[in-house]
């Protein structure tokens, strides 16, 4: 009986503990009476948090000593609403800093919009959450991080909520700012602090605590922040909520499908590789993204670029289960991939034995948001009082279903003192981009591709203003007025995104409220890529006009005998400059063509000769001597006597060991290109161009090296007369650098110039802007010290064109 009652009197006093316990832990945690404790918190850390709701501003003291702090908040919402965990909440906090003596320095609001992500654990199964209260009733969102930059005498933060979405109960906060370390004292801080806190301070770290150098143990104190608390009472000024948060893997995520490493691409988006220079085998892998749908015989289109027009090619492959991959050799350049469905890409180039990743790096552009209730301004700065560059990116988002609409901003130039020296409308046609795509919540979203507007502001406009009264996502760029544009030839035409050695021709430039924008989510990220080349479909085809100009002044210049890689039409034009190779010695057929319908046709034969000895030439055409002559020179040109075209058997007999080429015909093998070029020497040349059109028109130059570099630099001014305020939509850059690599390959003979030989042709492309007007522009081409050649400058005019032609008949 003794016995029965001292265990009953124990049953007593454990259930006073037990009641005693639980009582504290509720009025320690903040719950109420009838409040159920939440499920396993296995795994978490608690940390203190404190709410902001009613309306009232919560006082946080400052140290003085920071000149940054790190506010993170989590919005709280019915745990009902934890059902639909895809769905974001959108909430604003209004903040102020306040120096000692209570007045305000700052003031400002900064918005973000929340989620609640649920995570499976991979070991239990169960259904878990990040962030969560001990209270079953309530579930704290993600969290979202807000780093305050902090004028020197702020000595108080006060917060409180602005505004937040109707299911948000309440908001929490919690501030931190960095810990103050002397370098003295790095070493003694750290061994005084304790296991668990070394552990939470070195988890982003490879290494565990103990096995940090101490110069890393000194970085992770220098990078550490310390929490502040509130002022006042609590329950009165403040109140208080235990967060807990589970830290390192928290499992699968349920409410987002992880994209695997690798390109997306989708109906809507297509993918670009960049190829590295020289001929190589690429394996291209596709993993599909949804796990619950695996493509069936959907088409995948790979288009390759090179680097000129007949340098394309287009292959079609079918999707099947068992062939998620493809292989085959390209040259340098670029790759289109186009999907019908969400893949992912990887791309793999051949090394030897070996494969080498060559998928891309993921390239942002940080796009801001225009709307009609605040403007974006563009402060600029003026170098030496120099007219300043600007250029406008101006994109929207759209549906799949949009049709293209014009969208239209309003512009503002402004002097120093605010006033509005120039205003105008800006006007955007909205079509889908197949190659930029947002990222993060909206990466599903489509954007239009950016249609881009330029000014030249003088030195009198101080700052340009843009609003719209719609949605409007720009970009604004600039440029030094006097800075020429590098080109690297071709290095840049094989470069990435991130190559350091490229020199951008524009430079971004951030709007004056950045801060306000970034604050009030009235920003995003972009996934940028490279754009394929658009090839004219006339230039293509074959059909233009050759236009080739002559330098101002006294020239000289030589006919160069080039080899045509080029596999695009041959012209009838063109018949008189192309030669084919025949060989000495021996019988071949070839018809002979003449050109605009003329009744004869007089072909000429190029020589190449080895030796210098006299040498004799003997032609038969259908076993009858056509044409005699003898050879002293080492190369040159014969013209030869006119006949009717036709078909006709062709011999050449000659003495000695020489290349020949006859024109007006087709033969077998590779035919050349005798092409006039304009000698350039040290003092340069100056061309004066006609522009004819109102758009852009494209000149062409190519360049041949006698010099013994293996790299030629050539300078090139393009004469500018006046400017207007009037925004373009087009920047011609005037004054350029082209800096050009000469090859190792074969030489280019000089005709008419003894033994001399040129480098192998080096092409560069000068465009002329819309923003030029049609008139005459004077183009100054310089060599750089030491360099010397030939230079063909010229252009092709694409369409059909208009063949007049004189000539007369002698019989």
């Amino acid at each position: 009986m003794r016995l029965l009652g001292r265990i009953l009197l124990l049953l007593l006093i454990a259930a006073g503990v037990y009641y005693v316990a639980v009582t504290t832990l509720r009025i320690d945690l903040g719950l109420g009476k009838g409040e159920r404790l939440s499920g396993n918190l296995t795994g978490t850390r608690s940390s203190i948090a404190y709410g902001l709701d009613g309306g009232q501003w919560t006082v946080f003291p400052l140290t003085g000593h920071a000149d940054m702090l790190r506010i993170v908040t989590n919005a709280i919402v019915d745990r009902p609403l934890v059902e639909a965990p895809e769905e974001g909440w959108l909430y604003a906090l209004d903040y102020r800093l306040l120096d000692g003596a209570g007045r305000e320095l700052e003031s400002g609001e900064f918005y973000h919009r929340t989620r609640i992500r649920q995570y499976r654990d991979m070991t239990s199964g169960e259904v878990v959450n990040q962030n969560a209260f001990l209270a079953a009733d309530r579930v704290p969102s993600d969290s979202r991080v807000h780093i305050m930059p902090l004028i020197e005498s702020a000595a108080k933060l006060m917060l409180k909520v602005k505004s937040m979405d109707a299911p948000l109960q309440a908001i929490t906060v919690r501030s931190y700012e960095p810990e103050q370390y002397t370098e003295l004292k790095l070493d003694a801080a750290w061994r005084k602090l304790t296991s668990s806190r070394r552990v939470r301070l070195a988890r982003g770290s490879v290494y565990n605590p103990e096995l940090l150098l101490a110069e890393e143990r000194r970085n992770l104190l220098r990078n550490s922040w310390k929490p502040l608390g509130p002022l006042g009472v609590q329950g009165r000024d403040y109140r208080v909520h235990k967060l807990f948060v589970r830290h390192g893997d928290l499992g699968e995520p349920l409410d987002q499908e992880i994209l695997p490493a690798g390109l997306y691409m989708d109906e809507w988006h297509r993918g670009i590789v960049q190829l590295p220079e020289g001929r190589s085998r690429v394996r291209l892998e596709f993993t599909p993204v949804r796990r619950d749908r695996i493509p069936q015989q959907e088409p995948i289109h790979i288009h390759w670029y090179g680097r000129s027009l007949d340098k394309r090619d287009v292959s079609t492959h079918n999707w099947t289960p068992d062939r998620i991959a493809f292989q085959q050799e390209y040259e340098g350049g670029l790759l289109e991939i186009e999907a019908s469905g969400p893949q992912v890409m990887r791309a793999y180039r051949q090394m030897d034995a070996t494969w080498q990743e060559i998928t891309p790096d993921l390239s942002y552009l940080r796009l801001y948001m225009l709307d009609a209730e605040q403007p974006i301004r563009y402060t600029l700065e003026h170098m030496a009082s120099q007219d300043t560059p600007l250029r406008i990116d101006l994109r929207v988002l759209m549906s799949s279903t949009d049709e293209q609409q014009e969208t239209e901003v309003d512009y503002r130039l402004l002097d120093d003192k605010g006033e509005v020296l120039r205003h105008g409308k800006l006007t955007l046609l909205a079509t889908p981009s197949l190659y930029d795509r947002l990222a993060g919540d909206a990466f599903n979203e489509l954007i239009t591709e950016p249609t881009s507007f330029y000014f030249r502001l003088p030195g009198d406009i101080a700052a340009i203003e843009l609003r719209s009264h719609a949605q409007v996502w720009v970009n604004a760029y600039t440029r030094p007025m006097n800075l020429v544009r590098r080109v690297r030839i071709p290095e840049d035409y094989y470069r990435d995104l991130q190559d350091t050695g490229y020199q951008p021709a524009w430079f971004i430039v951030t709007p004056d409220d950045e801060r306000q924008l970034v604050d009030g989510l009235r920003t995003a990220a972009l996934n940028i890529q490279r754009r394929p080349p658009v090839d004219d479909p006339d230039i293509v085809a074959g059909r233009y006009e050759w236009e080739e100009f002559r330098p101002e002044g006294r020239w000289r210049g030589r006919h160069l005998l080039v080899e045509r890689a080029s596999q695009l039409p041959i012209r009838e034009e063109a018949m008189a400059s192309l030669f084919y190779p025949i060989v000495s010695g021996r019988d071949e057929q070839v018809r002979l063509r003449s050109v605009f319908g003329r009744e004869t046709v007089t072909p000429s034969l190029v020589y190449l000769r080895q030796g210098g000895k006299r040498e004799r030439l003997s032609l038969f055409l259908d076993e009858r001597l056509f044409y005699q002559t003898s050879l002293a020179a080492t190369q040159g040109q014969i013209r030869l006597p006119a006949i009717d075209p036709g078909v006709y058997r062709l011999r050449l007999e000659s003495s000695g060991e020489t290349e020949w080429f006859i024109n007006h015909t087709e033969v077998d093998g590779q035919p050349r290109l005798r092409r006039f070029s304009n000698r350039l020497g040290s003092k340069g040349m100056v061309f004066v161009y006609h522009k004819r059109s109102a758009g852009e028109e494209v000149l062409t130059g190519q360049f041949f090296s006698t010099s013994q570099s293996k790299r030629a630099g050539l300078s090139i001014k393009v004469s500018r007369v006046g400017h207007s305020l009037k925004p373009q939509t087009a920047w011609t850059f005037a004054d350029r650098f082209y800096d050009l690599r000469i090859g190792d390959g074969d030489k280019v003979p000089i005709l008419g110039a003894q033994s001399q030989h040129a480098s192998a042709g080096v092409r560069f492309f000068l465009p002329l802007g819309e923003d030029l007007e049609p008139g005459k522009y004077r183009i100054h081409i310089e060599p750089s010290l030491g360099v010397e050649g030939y230079l063909s400058f010229y252009r092709l005019n694409p369409g059909e064109p208009v063949k007049t032609d004189m000539f007369v008949e002698r019989g």
